[in-house]
């Protein structure tokens, strides 16, 4: 039996479309194009669709003053979800032809070649039933991504195919669904008589069966290695000590001390970071301990910090924490040790090829660090683990929640790394002077005061004291000019904080330059922002980026970062 559920056709989904925006009242708030776009862009996920008109909805009525929502604007609004979109419904006659192929252990070649032996002849017939069942090619494009064969031999493999599956005899039966079917009135119930009665399953198979298979086997390949875990007290690299020992490493938990001084209420943060980790290592069975790097944070990291506070830059410690600290001295401490390999709670990956290693993006978007680990070098990472690389959040936290650790619900760290979410400014007044001066327009009109120059970022809206002054329009940190003490802004329209290029005081391949001295990339100048589509020029001082789109708020001081697809190539400090 074969039971082929599809997903509903365009004309269905944009009816879908239009009956929500009717039914919010918004049927005029949304252009039809937009629609239809809609329709033709989420062909897997309705519940995706419907989410992204809601979106839509929401800004009309939020930031466009009730203004309907063009299609350009729709674009612009729902870029990261369309691709996200692209990504799941990848599925091509190329993918497919490598999967049968591996499945069948043959070469991809031979799915596609003259060579008709049974093994191969079958594997080529499941390959075309599943690229015609799995994507929208005609017969006639499926014949020719299979060496030129014509429509007839593609038709003749979907019945063979077909009538397997319906074999009573053979035993072979398969089903194709969505996830919504389970939440019909008679979805389970459709489910298990499909399961346990035509095709007499068990049902005597859970997940934890997977799971100490993969352990096992990953015992055996592993061995007795050892693993320094880096444990900061949250929920990440606790999760990250917890699948390494479910992975069969021999698992020591390290606590970095890199800050004493306490803060504006007395309170040590550390210690407490440090009593959570305590309870996690407790109940993981795993030996703990801890070593303060203050001294080496302090030289290494603090001082520039202060030092380009004082240039009126815009610096990050936590890419030199990373790099001078944690995957410094950890790295070198780890190796003193006799530890096989080092591992942290970071979102992000690593990719061996070719002889080298590879610093790769995390599957969570949302949560990859890989810009924070920018400056690292090849030989830092090619012996370190990142457990949660291909997980997402919430997988974390839910994997905390069933095993027990203190840590499941604590709350993420904010801030800079080694001030937490202390008053910023209060604290950097402890190590440069508060100087009151002029806030000043570019032609030199006083329209306010400020308390240091230091403690603005270009590109800053909030916080600048000068309220309701001139047209009543937001205020923005045009520039910062450290030698006179004066903050330049600008009101209104913030064009000019834009710009399509900027350059790098040196930059840090991680594993190697490019072969080219110019070529395409993707690169983002702050944490979290959407990939950038850039052309990078290597130069004698770092490099050059121009980007397609203009750029706002361009910080001296900040890191921008280049890529390769998922590989994260490097980064330098903006000039």
């Amino acid at each position: 039996m074969s039971v082929d559920i599809q997903a509903p056709d365009y004309e269905t989904r944009l009816a879908i479309l239009q009956k929500k925006a009717a039914l919010l009242g918004r049927d005029t708030a949304i252009e039809p194009a937009v629609l239809e776009l809609l329709a033709r862009k989420f062909t897997k996920s309705i519940r995706r669709m419907e989410g992204a008109l809601t979106n839509l909805i929401g800004y009309a009525s939020l930031i466009n003053s009730g203004n309907a929502v063009t299609l350009e604007k729709a674009n612009e609004l729902l870029a990261d979800a369309f691709c996200e979109e692209n990504e799941n419904a990848a599925v091509d006659i190329d993918k497919i032809q490598k999967k049968t192929a591996e499945s069948f252990n043959i070469d991809p070649s031979e799915i596609v070649g003259k060579r008709r032996p049974a093994n191969i002849a079958m594997a080529r017939q499941i390959a075309m039933y599943l690229s015609r069942k799995l994507t929208t090619h005609s017969l006639q494009e499926i014949g020719r991504q299979f060496g030129g064969r014509d429509h007839g031999t593609v038709m003749h493999a979907i019945k063979v195919i077909g009538n397997a599956m319906e074999n009573d005899e053979k035993k072979i039966y398969a089903v194709q669904f969505h996830p919504e079917v389970m939440h019909t009135q008679y979805g389970e119930e459709i489910f298990k008589t499909f399961l346990f009665d035509i095709c007499s399953c068990k049902g005597d198979w859970v997940m934890s069966s997977f799971v100490d298979e993969q352990v096992k086997s990953l015992r055996e390949k592993i061995g007795d290695k050892t693993v320094l875990c880096a444990m900061s007290g949250g929920v990440d690299s606790s999760v990250a000590a917890l699948l390494l020992k479910q992975q069969g490493y021999e698992v020591v938990g390290l606590f970095m001390k890199n800050w004493d001084e306490p803060d504006e209420n007395g309170r040590c943060n550390a210690e407490e970071d440090y009593g959570d980790v305590k309870s996690v290592c407790q109940k993981l069975d795993v030996p703990y301990f801890t070593i303060n790097f203050s001294k080496e944070y302090m030289d290494r990291v603090f001082k520039k910090f202060v030092e380009d506070y004082k240039l009126g830059r815009t610096p990050n410690p936590d890419v030199l924490c990373n790099r001078e600290i944690k995957f410094g001295p950890f790295v070198e401490y780890a190796k003193r040790l006799g530890a096989d390999y080092v591992a942290t709670g970071h979102y992000c990956d690593i990719l061996k090829k070719d002889g080298h290693t590879f610093l790769k993006r995390a599957a969570d978007e949302n949560k990859d660090q890989t810009y924070f680990l920018n400056q690292v070098t090849e030989s830092q990472i090619e012996n370190v683990l990142f457990p949660l690389g291909r997980l997402q959040k919430t997988e974390v936290r839910k994997i905390a929640a069933e095993n027990g650790l203190s840590t499941a619900e604590k709350k993420d760290s904010t801030g800079v790394c080694f001030i937490g979410e202390r008053n910023f400014r209060n604290f950097l007044s402890g190590y440069i002077p508060m100087k009151d001066g002029d806030i000043c327009t570019m032609d030199g009109k006083v329209v306010g005061r400020h308390k240091g120059v230091y403690y603005y970022t270009v590109g800053q809206r909030r916080g600048l004291g000068i309220g309701g002054a001139g047209n009543g329009e937001a205020w923005f940190v045009l520039k910062k000019d450290v030698l006179n003490n004066v903050l330049y802004v600008s009101q209104g329209e913030d064009d000019v904080l834009f710009t399509n290029e900027l350059q790098t005081i040196g930059f840090n391949f991680i594993s190697g330059k490019p072969e080219k001295d110019e070529f395409e990339c993707l690169a983002r100048i702050r944490h979290r922002q959407p990939l950038q589509e850039a052309v990078c020029k290597i130069t004698d001082g770092g490099v050059e980026l121009t980007f397609k789109n203009p750029q706002r708020a361009v910080a001296s001081g900040q890191y921008a970062v280049v890529y390769d697809g998922e590989i994260c190539l490097g980064g330098g400090e903006i000039k």
